[in-house]
């Protein structure tokens, strides 16, 4: 009972072996007949060889009095186009006839299609121009202030000294609460050029330098100048201005030039000492 199953058994496995490859043979069987088989029919019809295109010369020889027709020839890329006239020389001179005898009339050329490369003339003046032009008083922009007092500076041609607060001179001498005189003038200054450290300042001012000295309201950072001079005690309010109250803040805390010698500053030299002796020359020697 068991023969037919042993008989059964290499059949089977020569099937499964056989299998792959007569599917194999078929899929290059179908890729010859279909990528390789019509290309060589071509080149059986084209005898073997792809035939080159018919070169034709080409004939330069203008006709000397009318137009003449010329042929181009059948080549691959004059499919469509049968002949082409040949250009006439024109002799020395050459001018077309008129129909009448008017003279020539000069016309207006065309305009052009675009201004980029036009030198167009300059734009109007806007409103803003004309009244800095004028000279209108407005708030400007002071590039690299130098102080030469503590309130007082020179940028980009102007003069200016804040307004609200008593300048103190770059001369100036003050007494501290233990009686030490100290140059508070120059201190003062001092501390303003340390604040401006070559920042912008902006104030109003006319765009125009005056000659003279320009006194008016200036920012530094958003924050007013007169009003940090008053409050860190290097300027004296005016009494009827709008720093009167800051001033006297300022005294009481003893801040700036109403309070105490700073430290690493010299005592000022005061006018009433007596000057000190002059040496006498040595004698020379004999």
């Amino acid at each position: 009972m068991d023969r037919p199953h042993r008989l059964g058994e290499p059949v089977a496995m020569a099937v499964r072996h056989i299998a792959p490859l007569v599917l194999a043979a078929f899929v290059a069987c179908g890729l010859v007949s279909v990528f390789i088989v019509p290309s060589y029919g071509v080149l059986d019809r084209s005898g073997g060889a792809t035939a080159a295109p018919e070169i034709v010369p080409e004939n330069f020889e203008l006709p000397e009095d009318e137009e003449q027709a010329q042929p181009i020839g059948n080549g691959p890329g004059n499919i469509g186009v049968k002949q082409q006239r040949a250009a006439r020389q024109a002799a020395l001179g050459f001018v077309l006839p008129l129909d009448n005898d008017e003279p020539l009339e000069r016309i207006e050329p065309r305009a052009p299609l675009s201004e980029l490369s036009l030198a167009l003339p300059p734009p109007p003046p806007t409103e803003a121009a004309t009244a800095s032009d004028s000279g209108e008083v407005r708030y400007r922009l002071l590039h690299r202030p130098l102080a030469t007092a503590a309130g007082r500076f020179e940028a980009d041609g102007h003069v200016v000294e804040v307004q609200g607060i008593d300048i103190p001179s770059p001369d100036e001498t003050c007494t501290d609460p233990t009686g030490a005189s100290w140059p508070c003038g120059m201190q003062a200054r001092t501390a303003f050029r340390a604040w401006l450290r070559a920042r912008a300042v902006m104030c109003r001012l006319p765009e125009i330098p005056s000659d003279g000295v320009t006194v008016t309201d200036c920012t530094l950072g958003g924050e007013g100048v007169a009003a940090w001079l008053v409050d860190n005690g290097w300027a004296r309010a005016k009494a009827d201005g709008p720093y009167a109250k800051r001033a006297r803040k300022a005294e009481d805390a003893h801040f700036g030039i109403f309070g105490p010698r700073p430290d690493g500053v010299l005592p000022a030299i005061s006018a009433s000492a007596p000057p000190a002796p002059a040496a006498e020359p040595e004698p020379l020697p004999q």
